[in-house]
């Protein structure tokens, strides 16, 4: 399963060289919409009872990181909003090479991950499912709170619904701030502290697969790039963007560098 994250050209060259990928907090979103909500609460409920559930909201909200992927590595609006214009950079990700399929260490995996678009939030109370008792201190896919999980994690509002978006979830409980530290859902590496602390996950050799150049792309840092994080992604396979003016889509080609092309 390969799937795509699509990025500025500066963060790629971060992110290949360093072969790691963050996981956000869902309360640092751009979307106010996309946080974590538990169903609204019948008026016999006692406050003590909503109270509970709110602080378990919170909960998962904070101790929770997700990654967001997409399906595709030739849609417009996203090479427009998530890679500077056309400036940055696609990168394949293999899934199953980069642990992001496995159960046991993935709260959301990705083959469970895919995104849910709505009009209108679901608000009615979950009917499958029980509430893990540690909650956002979960680290493996329960499928009996898959319902739960994807209420939670993987509903949107429709107007995102051109990203294709597939997510994967991790447990940040017991990750600790400023440094690195290896829990039960990954190798991490952790810069800054508390509500703005950014979890890179440590991904093994394999990982990557692919890397995309926007269609405005400078073609010498292209090819720096290229030849830079080959030495550490020897099996990566390149390729550039480019318009097809008739259809008003973008086609994936092999990349050719510019000594490539004076050879031809």
């Amino acid at each position: 399963m390969i799937l795509y994250k699509y990025m500025s050209f500066e963060l790629a060259k971060i992110v290949l060289a360093t072969s790691t990928l963050q996981f956000s907090r869902c309360d640092r979103f751009n979307d106010p919409f996309d946080t974590p909500r538990y169903p609204s609460y019948p008026q016999e409920f006692e406050p003590a009872e909503v109270l509970a559930r709110m602080t378990r909201e919170m909960d998962w909200r904070g101790r929770t990181g997700l990654l967001c992927l997409t399906r595709t590595p030739t849609n417009p609006l996203m090479w427009a909003h998530y890679a500077d214009s056309h400036r940055g950079v696609a990168i394949g990700i293999d899934a199953t090479s980069a642990g992001l399929t496995n159960p046991i260490n993935n709260l959301i995996p990705a083959q469970f991950g895919s995104v849910v678009y709505a009009s209108r939030r679901p608000d009615w109370l979950f009917f499958s499912g029980h509430e893990p008792r540690s909650v956002g201190e979960v680290i493996g896919f329960d499928n009996a709170n898959f319902e739960r999980l994807q209420r939670l994690f993987l509903t949107k509002p429709i107007h995102w619904a051109y990203e294709e978006e597939v997510r994967v979830a991790k447990c940040l409980h017991g990750v600790a701030d400023d440094g690195d530290t290896l829990n039960l859902a990954g190798d991490w590496s952790v810069q800054g502290k508390g509500a703005e602390a950014r979890h890179l996950l440590r991904l093994p050799p394999g990982s990557f697969r692919e890397v995309h150049f926007g269609i405005r792309t400078d073609t010498q840092e292209s090819d720096d790039l290229r030849y830079a994080a080959s030495k550490v992604h020897p099996d990566i396979k390149w390729l550039e963007c480019a318009l097809v003016l008739d259809a008003h889509t973008i086609e994936a080609r092999d990349h050719v560098t510019v000594a490539e092309a004076m050879e031809i």
